[in-house]
């Protein structure tokens, strides 16, 4: 797995490796906005009584976007003007990660 989030040119299909967003983030960084959530409530609770039930859905939405929406739109600004070494065309697609991929198993012998 590589360390960095993937563009894809959109031209040509070549995938290059850039920024510094780590291809992992599709469920580890949503584990602070979930954590965030979910404890809000309850330090909050003593003030605002049940309004504070109210706080985990924005509040989750509001850490998302701040831990991973900004920076892969903060990548994708970067690497726009980067021209692709394969076609020379300045058409990427937006960071993504490969995902999970399955595990391949050897046969074995006899």
């Amino acid at each position: 797995m590589t360390p960095m989030a993937l563009v894809r040119c959109k031209s040509c299909g070549t995938t290059l490796a850039t920024g510094c967003m780590p291809t992992a983030t599709c469920g580890l960084l949503l584990l602070p906005a979930l954590l965030l959530a979910a404890i809000l409530p309850l330090l909050l609770w003593s003030r605002l009584r049940w309004y504070a039930l109210l706080l985990p859905v924005p509040v989750f939405f509001a850490t998302v976007l701040a831990i991973h929406v900004i920076p892969y739109t903060i990548e994708y600004l970067c690497v726009l003007p980067r021209p692709c070494p394969t076609c020379r065309a300045r058409r990427w697609s937006f960071p993504f990660h490969p995902g999970l991929r399955p595990l391949t198993s050897t046969p074995s012998p006899g």
